[in-house]
């Protein structure tokens, strides 16, 4: 909701039409990889997942589809580590 309710969605409506829409993108997108940056390989990669999500945005024009998504990589990302295929088994 941060990034995409927020930052994206009211940069976009401050800049205007038609850049706007995909300046926020850019920025939002550019944001979130900082925000989850474990390296900087890991940054890079979230900022592509970001620019995937801000799409999505823009496409359903719905934050319930980015969430959603989100949620889904966010689920399949632990029961992977959970499974012990990238994590520890204890």
């Amino acid at each position: 909701m941060l990034f995409r309710g927020l930052l994206q969605h009211g940069l976009a409506q401050w800049l205007g039409p038609p850049w706007g829409v995909w300046i926020a993108l850019g920025v939002a997108s550019g944001v979130f990889g900082l925000a989850h940056m474990l390296s900087v390989t890991y940054a890079i990669l979230a900022a592509a997942i970001g620019l995937y999500l801000g799409g999505v945005l823009i496409w359903t024009e719905s934050l319930l589809a980015p969430a959603v998504a989100h949620g889904l990589y966010d689920f399949v990302a632990l029961c992977y580590l959970v499974r012990g295929n990238g994590g520890s088994r204890v």
